[in-house]
Protein backbone atom coordinates (compact mmCIF):
# COMPACT_ATOMS: atom_id res chain seq x y z
CA UNK A 1 0.00 0.00 0.00
CA UNK A 2 1.26 3.47 -0.90
CA UNK A 3 2.01 5.75 2.09
CA UNK A 4 0.54 9.23 2.32
CA UNK A 5 3.96 10.78 1.60
CA UNK A 6 4.19 9.26 -1.88
CA UNK A 7 0.47 8.87 -2.62
CA UNK A 8 -0.48 10.16 -6.05
CA UNK A 9 -3.81 11.89 -5.63
CA UNK A 10 -6.22 13.16 -8.25
CA UNK A 11 -8.84 15.71 -7.16
CA UNK A 12 -11.79 15.58 -9.51
CA UNK A 13 -13.88 18.73 -9.17
CA UNK A 14 -12.59 22.21 -8.40
CA UNK A 15 -15.55 23.53 -6.45
CA UNK A 16 -15.28 24.86 -2.91
CA UNK A 17 -14.22 21.56 -1.36
CA UNK A 18 -11.92 20.53 -4.19
CA UNK A 19 -10.16 23.90 -4.06
CA UNK A 20 -9.85 23.75 -0.27
CA UNK A 21 -8.34 20.23 -0.34
CA UNK A 22 -5.96 21.17 -3.15
CA UNK A 23 -4.80 24.27 -1.28
CA UNK A 24 -4.40 22.23 1.91
CA UNK A 25 -2.20 19.70 0.15
CA UNK A 26 -0.03 22.46 -1.32
CA UNK A 27 0.34 24.05 2.12
CA UNK A 28 1.58 20.69 3.41
CA UNK A 29 3.99 20.35 0.49
CA UNK A 30 2.10 17.36 -0.87
CA UNK A 31 0.38 18.78 -3.93
CA UNK A 32 -2.16 16.70 -5.84
CA UNK A 33 -0.79 14.92 -8.87
CA UNK A 34 -3.63 16.39 -10.89
CA UNK A 35 -6.72 18.53 -10.38
CA UNK A 36 -9.48 18.13 -12.94
CA UNK A 37 -12.58 20.21 -13.47
CA UNK A 38 -15.28 19.92 -16.13
CA UNK A 39 -14.81 23.58 -17.06
CA UNK A 40 -11.70 25.74 -16.91
CA UNK A 41 -10.64 26.73 -13.41
CA UNK A 42 -7.56 28.66 -12.17
CA UNK A 43 -6.63 25.84 -9.81
CA UNK A 44 -7.27 22.96 -12.24
CA UNK A 45 -4.36 21.31 -14.03
CA UNK A 46 -6.81 19.73 -16.50
CA UNK A 47 -10.31 20.56 -17.72
CA UNK A 48 -12.77 19.21 -20.21
CA UNK A 49 -12.00 15.61 -21.17
CA UNK A 50 -10.61 13.37 -18.45
CA UNK A 51 -6.79 13.05 -18.78
CA UNK A 52 -6.53 9.31 -19.43
CA UNK A 53 -2.74 8.98 -19.40
CA UNK A 54 -2.25 10.84 -16.13
CA UNK A 55 -5.16 9.10 -14.39
CA UNK A 56 -3.61 5.71 -15.06
CA UNK A 57 -0.81 6.52 -12.61
CA UNK A 58 -3.07 7.70 -9.77
CA UNK A 59 -3.31 5.92 -6.39
CA UNK A 60 -6.37 7.77 -5.06
CA UNK A 61 -9.08 9.33 -7.20
CA UNK A 62 -10.99 11.74 -4.97
CA UNK A 63 -14.31 12.87 -6.43
CA UNK A 64 -15.40 16.33 -5.20
CA UNK A 65 -18.40 17.10 -7.39
CA UNK A 66 -22.11 17.60 -6.68
CA UNK A 67 -23.92 14.52 -5.41
CA UNK A 68 -25.92 14.07 -8.59
CA UNK A 69 -22.76 13.91 -10.72
CA UNK A 70 -20.73 11.46 -8.61
CA UNK A 71 -22.02 8.19 -10.00
CA UNK A 72 -21.63 9.21 -13.63
CA UNK A 73 -18.13 10.58 -13.12
CA UNK A 74 -17.08 7.40 -11.31
CA UNK A 75 -18.31 5.29 -14.23
CA UNK A 76 -16.28 7.42 -16.64
CA UNK A 77 -13.18 7.18 -14.46
CA UNK A 78 -13.08 3.43 -13.95
CA UNK A 79 -11.72 2.44 -17.37
CA UNK A 80 -8.93 5.02 -17.01
CA UNK A 81 -7.68 4.02 -13.55
CA UNK A 82 -5.33 1.21 -12.58
CA UNK A 83 -6.93 -1.81 -10.85
CA UNK A 84 -5.17 -0.87 -7.58
CA UNK A 85 -6.49 2.71 -7.52
CA UNK A 86 -8.85 3.60 -4.70
CA UNK A 87 -11.89 5.65 -5.69
CA UNK A 88 -13.51 7.86 -3.05
CA UNK A 89 -16.08 10.62 -3.02
CA UNK A 90 -16.58 13.46 -0.54
CA UNK A 91 -20.36 13.55 -0.27
CA UNK A 92 -21.75 13.77 3.23
CA UNK A 93 -25.01 12.04 2.36
CA UNK A 94 -24.18 9.32 -0.17
CA UNK A 95 -22.59 5.95 0.61
CA UNK A 96 -19.44 4.61 -1.00
CA UNK A 97 -21.54 1.92 -2.70
CA UNK A 98 -22.68 4.35 -5.41
CA UNK A 99 -19.13 4.14 -6.79
CA UNK A 100 -19.64 0.47 -7.63
CA UNK A 101 -17.72 -2.59 -6.51
CA UNK A 102 -14.09 -2.78 -5.52
CA UNK A 103 -11.87 -0.58 -3.38
CA UNK A 104 -14.22 2.36 -2.85
CA UNK A 105 -14.87 4.74 0.04
CA UNK A 106 -16.54 7.96 1.05
CA UNK A 107 -14.45 10.59 2.79
CA UNK A 108 -16.39 13.49 4.28
CA UNK A 109 -14.64 16.48 5.91
CA UNK A 110 -17.25 17.57 8.46
CA UNK A 111 -17.00 21.31 7.93
CA UNK A 112 -18.63 24.08 5.94
CA UNK A 113 -16.49 25.57 3.17
CA UNK A 114 -17.01 29.24 2.42
CA UNK A 115 -14.98 31.26 -0.11
CA UNK A 116 -12.10 33.30 1.34
CA UNK A 117 -12.41 31.72 4.80
CA UNK A 118 -9.31 29.88 5.99
CA UNK A 119 -9.83 26.29 7.15
CA UNK A 120 -8.16 25.11 10.35
CA UNK A 121 -7.73 21.60 9.03
CA UNK A 122 -6.36 20.13 12.25
CA UNK A 123 -9.76 20.76 13.90
CA UNK A 124 -11.81 19.20 11.06
CA UNK A 125 -13.13 15.66 11.61
CA UNK A 126 -12.94 13.34 8.61
CA UNK A 127 -15.67 10.70 8.44
CA UNK A 128 -14.91 7.53 6.46
CA UNK A 129 -17.23 4.80 5.17
CA UNK A 130 -16.87 2.10 2.54
CA UNK A 131 -14.95 -1.01 1.55
CA UNK A 132 -12.60 -2.34 4.22
CA UNK A 133 -9.69 -2.50 1.77
CA UNK A 134 -10.10 1.20 0.94
CA UNK A 135 -10.52 2.58 4.45
CA UNK A 136 -6.85 2.47 5.58
CA UNK A 137 -5.75 4.10 2.33
CA UNK A 138 -8.31 6.91 2.58
CA UNK A 139 -7.54 7.34 6.27
CA UNK A 140 -3.85 7.84 5.46
CA UNK A 141 -4.84 10.66 3.10
CA UNK A 142 -7.12 12.25 5.72
CA UNK A 143 -4.33 12.20 8.31
CA UNK A 144 -2.37 14.59 6.13
CA UNK A 145 -4.95 17.15 7.28
CA UNK A 146 -6.24 16.02 10.67
CA UNK A 147 -5.94 13.35 13.35
CA UNK A 148 -9.69 13.44 13.94
CA UNK A 149 -10.72 10.36 11.94
CA UNK A 150 -14.03 8.55 12.44
CA UNK A 151 -15.31 5.40 10.72
CA UNK A 152 -19.03 4.92 10.17
CA UNK A 153 -20.90 1.65 10.36
CA UNK A 154 -21.98 0.39 6.96
CA UNK A 155 -25.43 1.58 5.94
CA UNK A 156 -25.53 4.61 8.25
CA UNK A 157 -24.38 7.39 5.91
CA UNK A 158 -27.78 9.05 5.52
CA UNK A 159 -28.35 8.91 9.29
CA UNK A 160 -24.94 10.48 9.90
CA UNK A 161 -25.70 13.26 7.42
CA UNK A 162 -29.09 13.93 9.04
CA UNK A 163 -27.26 14.30 12.37
CA UNK A 164 -24.91 16.84 10.79
CA UNK A 165 -27.90 18.79 9.42
CA UNK A 166 -29.37 18.99 12.93
CA UNK A 167 -26.02 20.15 14.33
CA UNK A 168 -25.39 22.80 11.68
CA UNK A 169 -28.23 23.73 9.31
CA UNK A 170 -31.05 23.55 11.85
CA UNK A 171 -28.91 25.27 14.45
CA UNK A 172 -28.87 28.20 12.02
CA UNK A 173 -32.68 28.22 12.13
CA UNK A 174 -32.69 28.41 15.93
CA UNK A 175 -30.02 31.12 16.01
CA UNK A 176 -31.88 33.16 13.39
CA UNK A 177 -35.03 32.98 15.54
CA UNK A 178 -32.98 34.20 18.50
CA UNK A 179 -31.51 37.02 16.39
CA UNK A 180 -34.93 38.22 15.25
CA UNK A 181 -36.23 38.28 18.82
CA UNK A 182 -33.14 40.10 20.04
CA UNK A 183 -33.65 42.78 17.39
CA UNK A 184 -37.19 43.31 18.67
CA UNK A 185 -35.57 44.08 22.03
CA UNK A 186 -33.43 46.79 20.45
CA UNK A 187 -30.18 44.78 20.42
CA UNK A 188 -28.48 44.09 17.09
CA UNK A 189 -25.61 41.87 18.25
CA UNK A 190 -26.03 38.11 18.03
CA UNK A 191 -22.61 37.64 19.66
CA UNK A 192 -24.43 38.37 22.93
CA UNK A 193 -25.38 34.68 22.85
CA UNK A 194 -21.99 33.29 21.86
CA UNK A 195 -20.77 32.41 25.38
CA UNK A 196 -24.16 30.83 26.14
CA UNK A 197 -24.13 28.74 22.94
CA UNK A 198 -20.53 27.65 23.49
CA UNK A 199 -21.16 26.57 27.08
CA UNK A 200 -24.36 24.80 26.09
CA UNK A 201 -22.47 22.74 23.51
CA UNK A 202 -19.85 21.82 26.13
CA UNK A 203 -22.57 20.82 28.59
CA UNK A 204 -24.32 18.54 26.07
CA UNK A 205 -21.00 17.01 25.02
CA UNK A 206 -19.93 16.31 28.59
CA UNK A 207 -23.24 15.51 30.29
CA UNK A 208 -25.73 14.58 27.56
CA UNK A 209 -28.94 16.39 26.73
CA UNK A 210 -30.79 15.53 29.91
CA UNK A 211 -27.90 16.63 32.11
CA UNK A 212 -27.40 19.84 30.15
CA UNK A 213 -31.04 20.93 29.90
CA UNK A 214 -31.87 24.07 31.88
CA UNK A 215 -34.48 26.82 31.63
CA UNK A 216 -38.20 27.07 32.27
CA UNK A 217 -39.17 23.82 30.54
CA UNK A 218 -36.66 21.81 32.58
CA UNK A 219 -38.03 23.41 35.76
CA UNK A 220 -41.65 22.92 34.77
CA UNK A 221 -42.06 26.70 35.05
CA UNK A 222 -45.38 27.02 33.27
CA UNK A 223 -45.82 30.66 34.25
CA UNK A 224 -42.60 31.74 32.52
CA UNK A 225 -43.47 29.71 29.43
CA UNK A 226 -46.85 31.46 29.34
CA UNK A 227 -45.10 34.83 29.44
CA UNK A 228 -42.80 33.76 26.60
CA UNK A 229 -45.72 32.67 24.44
CA UNK A 230 -47.64 35.87 25.14
CA UNK A 231 -44.61 37.97 24.18
CA UNK A 232 -44.16 35.99 20.98
CA UNK A 233 -47.82 36.38 20.04
CA UNK A 234 -47.44 40.14 20.41
CA UNK A 235 -44.01 40.79 18.85
CA UNK A 236 -43.18 37.74 16.71
CA UNK A 237 -46.27 35.61 16.11
CA UNK A 238 -44.51 33.64 13.38
CA UNK A 239 -42.17 32.24 16.05
CA UNK A 240 -44.84 31.27 18.58
CA UNK A 241 -45.52 27.85 17.04
CA UNK A 242 -41.78 27.27 16.51
CA UNK A 243 -41.15 27.82 20.22
CA UNK A 244 -43.92 25.36 21.05
CA UNK A 245 -42.64 22.78 18.56
CA UNK A 246 -39.17 22.91 20.10
CA UNK A 247 -40.64 22.49 23.57
CA UNK A 248 -42.63 19.47 22.41
CA UNK A 249 -39.49 18.07 20.78
CA UNK A 250 -37.62 18.40 24.08
CA UNK A 251 -40.40 16.46 25.78
CA UNK A 252 -40.45 13.73 23.11
CA UNK A 253 -36.66 13.36 23.37
CA UNK A 254 -37.04 12.90 27.15
CA UNK A 255 -34.80 15.88 27.88
CA UNK A 256 -37.08 16.98 30.73
CA UNK A 257 -38.94 15.03 33.38
CA UNK A 258 -42.13 16.81 34.40
CA UNK A 259 -44.86 15.71 36.77
CA UNK A 260 -48.24 14.67 35.39
CA UNK A 261 -49.79 17.81 36.89
CA UNK A 262 -47.32 20.07 35.10
CA UNK A 263 -47.80 18.23 31.79
CA UNK A 264 -51.58 18.57 32.14
CA UNK A 265 -51.19 22.35 32.22
CA UNK A 266 -48.34 22.64 29.76
CA UNK A 267 -49.51 20.36 26.95
CA UNK A 268 -52.64 22.36 26.00
CA UNK A 269 -50.59 25.56 26.14
CA UNK A 270 -48.05 24.20 23.66
CA UNK A 271 -50.76 22.85 21.36
CA UNK A 272 -52.53 26.19 21.04
CA UNK A 273 -52.52 27.49 17.48
CA UNK A 274 -52.68 31.10 16.34
CA UNK A 275 -53.61 32.43 12.91
CA UNK A 276 -50.60 33.23 10.71
CA UNK A 277 -49.82 36.83 9.84
CA UNK A 278 -51.54 38.03 6.65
Amino acid sequence: MTGAESMRVAILGAGRLGRALAAGLIARQRPAALIWNRSASPIATHSGALPAAELGAIDLALICVADGAIEGLAASLRPLLSPSCVIAHCSGALPAAILGAGSVASLHPLQTFVPNVAIEWSAVPFVIEGDESAKPFVEAFARVFSSRIHRLQTGTKATYHAAAVFASNYLIVVLEAARQLLERCGVDDLSLFEPLVSQTFSNVRDHGGLGAMTGPLARGDVETIQRHLAALEELAPHLRSFYSELARAALSLHLVDLSADRRAVLDPLLEKKIAPQP
